[in-house]
Parts: structure tokens; sequence; C-alpha cells
């Protein structure tokens, strides 16, 4: 038989996906996520194979053959033959994600204390008309918009709630439809009456648009 002492156990493998993208234009907290996984890795004597899969009805051959025992995954839900074949594996996906996922577990960023933190930092600098402006139909945002309102209210602080839709891109990190959103949301708001002087921008990678619009106003 075979001594125990001289197998070789090998390390639990696992797969980071990241569904929907080429990686050609990250998330701003993309590097912080990757980091945070590699560390965890690592500590936990974890192998780690990572790949962009850009074309969500495809899968990477590691993964495809079934040399993976979990997965992490960010980014678009993938075609029904992908996730027939998935949803075998323990799953946990990473962020926030367009649609809800049908299986597995989610870390998502901490939505109602995001929102309500950034009321309360709003309202310590002494702003009694405050603004969310952000992008509709996502799920995880809208508890981020709920806390935010009711964090105000609780203040006696008047809060209003500007979304916008964005234009679908193909690719999930890309934001081709962020100028338009940006446009829209500084239309809503310089409309108020009064108009918020304290701004929530909901999502890091709004900001640079929200703030050219307001220039391009004359508002910034």
């Amino acid at each position: 038989g075979t001594d125990a002492r001289n197998t070789i156990h090998r390390a639990q493998a696992i797969a980071l996906l990241v569904i929907g993208t080429s990686g050609s234009k990250a998330a701003p907290a993309f590097g912080k996520l990757l980091q945070g996984v590699s560390v965890a890795v690592n500590d936990n004597g974890l192998s780690l194979s990572f790949s962009f899969v850009s074309d969500p009805s495809h899968l990477p051959s590691r993964v495809e053959e079934g040399h993976v025992d979990g997965l992490l995954l960010h980014g678009e839900r993938p075609g029904p033959s992908v996730q027939s074949a998935l949803m075998k594996l323990p799953t946990v996906w990473l962020m926030a994600n367009r649609q809800r996922p049908l299986w597995g577990d989610q870390v998502l960023p901490d939505s109602p204390t995001i929102g309500e933190m950034a009321a309360k930092y709003l309202i310590r600098r002494g702003h009694r008309h405050v603004a969310y402006l952000g992008r509709s139909g996502s799920w995880s945002m809208g508890l981020r918009a709920d806390s935010f309102r009711h964090a105000a209210a609780d203040a006696g602080v008047d809060a209003r709630i500007f979304e916008a839709s964005e234009r679908p891109s193909p690719d999930f990190w890309r934001g081709d439809g962020l100028p338009a959103a940006a446009n829209h949301l500084v239309g809503q708001l310089l409309a108020a009456d009064p108009v918020p002087t304290g701004l929530f921008i909901a999502e890091d990678r709004l900001l640079p648009a929200v703030d050219l619009a307001l220039r391009t106003r004359g508002g910034g």
C-alpha cells in the first residue's frame, strides 16, 4: 500500500473567473479585490487560477475539464449551458452584479452602511439639502439609495434620489453610457428646487462623468 506520509496532497484548486469582460478596462476597485483573494489563497494553502471570460458562453479548459474544486465569480451571469456546468461546483460571487446570481453565495459591498455613512458625512459638513446620484435598475444600488435617504430623514435633512439608466455595454466593465447618464443626472440635479449642496455619487466610476457634466453646465 501507499505510505500516507509520502502522499502528496494537492492543494485545493480555486478558479477566479471574471465573466463578460476582456479585462481591458478594469473596474476601479478590482485591484483591491484581486489582492484580497490572493492573500486569502496564500493564507489557506490553496492554488488559484485566474481568467477573464469575455464570452459568457465559454469556459476556460481548466474549469471545463473539472480541474478545480471551487469557484469565485465576478461579473455577468453566464449562459444556461455554462450555468449548468458551474452549478456543480461550490461557488461564491464577488461584488455586485447586474442580475442576481441564481446559485452560490455572494459577498457584496455593505451598501446600507455605505449609504448611511455618506448621508452622515454630508450632514456633519452642514448640508441640509443632499442628493444621491446613481444608476437605475441596479438591485444592490437600490439598497444604497434607500439607506442614504433614510439616514438623512432621521436627521431631518432633505434628501433627493436622482437615478439614470445606462446604455447596456457588451463588456461588463465598460461604461459606454456613463456620459449620457451623468448628463441626465446633472440635469435633474440642477432642476431641483432648492438645488442640493451635498452630493453622494453612488459609484466611483460615475464620479468623473458627473464632474465633467457639472463643469460643462457651469455647476462645478
